[in-house]
């Protein structure tokens, strides 16, 4: 069976199951989910250096453009209690990454942004099982500059510029808002559905300071600058780039998540 057709019968099979879920859930629960979300991500500083490294590189290399940019995928599993009152406590492990890619004609360039850490959320529960939370915690963040052969060997070595991991000397601090709908599928399955914003904080610059790299035969370098055009000159004139220039992970999102889950009923 085509996997088109397959994943077209698993979705009407869902909705016909979150169809018959329409009972009020108010009994007090404990229980785990795991679950997957879509990003749309948005770092303002990383972007504007992948596109001055496209600008400074596209003299010899018409055409360049990047892929994946704005875009990321998540993994996460969560522990939950919701009360009698319909109050919400859920302690969230996930880790995201966004890969955007530069083709060139001898490989690709990739920036991998990754972010894993433990959120807290509480919220609130409502009729028909609608609910909010909001939520705190702090993320790693380390961003991987790679370059991929067209052999599919990936290669952070020196002998390309940027190619390292770069990770932020301090955790950022993030916070999260969720708007969703829980459906009771079976007396202990539950499916999740949410559209939420994510903020994941300043914090420092990327760095790679055990493994400087070269972006040529005159720099060596630990951080990732967001103009290539104003950091060369900075270099070639002794001069000092400025440090709240180089990237670093803050980033606000948008995401959508889905959820499955077991659960637990708490009162006898």
């Amino acid at each position: 069976m085509p996997l088109k057709i397959k994943q077209g019968l698993i979705i009407i099979l869902l909705l016909h199951l979150c169809h018959k879920a329409n009972a009020i859930d108010t009994e007090p629960k404990i229980g785990f989910y795991l679950g997957a979300s879509a990003y749309n991500f948005n770092n303002k500083m990383l972007r504007k250096s992948i596109n001055s490294y496209i600008d400074y590189y596209s003299s010899n290399n018409p055409g360049l453009k990047v892929k994946g940019l704005k875009t990321g995928t998540e993994k996460c599993w969560s522990l939950f209690m919701t009360t009698s009152k319909g109050l919400i406590f859920e302690l969230n492990h996930a880790y995201f990454q966004s890969d955007a890619q530069i083709e060139f004609s001898d490989g690709t360039r990739s920036f991998k942004s990754i972010f894993k850490g433990s959120t807290f959320f509480v919220g609130k529960k409502y009729k028909k099982n609608i609910f909010w939370k909001v939520g705190f915690g702090n993320r790693r963040s380390v961003l991987e500059c790679s370059y991929v052969y067209p052999d599919g060997t990936r290669s952070f070595g020196k002998e390309k510029a940027l190619n390292g991991v770069y990770e932020a000397p301090l955790n950022s601090w993030n916070w999260a808002f969720e708007l969703g709908k829980q459906f009771i599928i079976q007396k202990h399955l539950v499916i999740e559905t949410s559209i939420g914003f994510s903020h994941w904080g300043r914090t420092m610059a990327y760095r790679d300071p055990s493994y400087a790299r070269t972006m040529n035969q005159s720099v060596n370098y630990e951080e990732i600058p967001t103009d290539y055009n104003a950091f060369y000159k900075a270099v070639s004139n002794y001069d000092v780039y400025p440090d709240k220039d180089f990237v670093r992970p803050k980033s606000y999102n948008a995401y959508i998540n889905l959820k499955v889950g077991y659960m637990i009923n708490l009162k006898k």
